[in-house]
């Protein structure tokens, strides 16, 4: 009875038109799946939007966006000695009912030991709390020059920010071998940014019948930050108020991260009668991550192809 049946509903629409120079497409969408385990699901709002505008016949501009949020309830599976609703179901005895004779359900279930020692997994699916709320937005841009036929310069730039917050309770209708529990919670949020632009120019030159030449070369830089807070509250004094302000002891820390790194890259595709292949590639990284006496690092590579079937 820890289980049930997990339905899973989409819905999307969109919306796509333009001119001759200019181009849009918008869309939102709703997810939501039941989870197999009670008191489980997931649940999606979404929201797409991309422009472009060709501003002249050698000139491209372009933007888009997707926001969404997401609510996730997570069942309490267990883990520590088999802990949990769902782990619980590991070692109760499967003979005895979770409900009484009036058709409630029993706050202690017979366990590995003589008596009712065990918390009922139904009640502790049923009424543990652990709720995870994502606020994410995924944003780039972009211009495209063709200096002429052939040669073209792209600059982009992204973003991806995404906040999270976890919600935690454990109320006093959860028992324990020696009766009530004593409510206790916790409270997560962090929050996640990266940002990343990329600039690159492109040759494609095809020499005469036989020959064929593809010259890239390009910058990258990217930087990355994450904080977070994580807080846990002890002695609610009731399951009504489940903030941690509420609790008579609150223990917690926070944390802060940050890296970046830039590139330079170079890449060299050669083609000989559509059939013969050679490709050379260069990066070189410089990241905060590695050691200050050794910031940058260079990683070339190559290859060759023969598409036999050309032969």
């Amino acid at each position: 009875e820890v289980m049930q049946t997990a339905p899973t509903q989409e819905f999307t629409a969109s919306v796509r038109g333009g001119t001759g120079r200019l181009r849009s497409y918008f869309s939102g969408g709703y997810y939501n799946q039941t989870g197999i385990l009670l008191n489980s699901g997931y649940q999606r709002f979404s929201m797409r939007a991309n422009l472009e505008s060709s501003l002249s016949d050698r000139l491209t501009v372009g933007f888009n966006l997707a926001p969404s949020y997401s609510l996730r309830e997570v069942a309490e599976e267990g883990g520590n000695a088999r802990g949990g609703g769902f782990g619980a179901t590991q070692h109760v005895w499967p003979t005895d009912p979770p409900y009484d004779e009036d058709g409630n359900l029993q706050p202690l279930v017979w366990g590995w030991v003589s008596g009712k020692t065990e918390p009922n997994p139904i009640v502790v699916l049923n009424e543990q709390q652990n709720d995870r709320r994502t606020l994410r937005a995924l944003a780039s841009t972009y211009i495209n020059y063709e200096i002429f036929d052939g040669v073209q310069l792209r600059s982009s730039g992204n973003v991806d920010w995404a906040d999270t917050d976890v919600e935690t309770f454990s109320p006093s209708t959860i028992w324990d071998a020696s009766g009530p529990s004593i409510p206790e919670g916790g409270f997560q949020t962090s929050t996640y940014l990266s940002l990343l632009n990329e600039n690159t120019i492109t040759i494609d030159r095809e020499l005469n019948e036989a020959n064929r030449l593809q010259l890239l070369g390009g910058f990258t830089v990217q930087q990355e930050s994450n904080t977070g807070a994580d807080f846990d509250g002890e002695r609610f004094p009731d399951d009504d108020i489940r903030t941690l302000n509420a609790a008579e002891t609150i223990t917690g820390d926070t944390s802060e991260s940050e890296w970046s790194m830039a590139s330079f890259l170079g890449r060299v595709n050669y083609t000989l009668l559509d059939r013969y292949a050679l490709t050379a590639t260069i990066r070189a990284d410089g990241s905060s991550r590695f050691g200050e006496d050794n910031r940058w690092g260079t990683f070339p590579s190559a290859a060759l192809a023969w598409t036999f079937s050309q032969e």
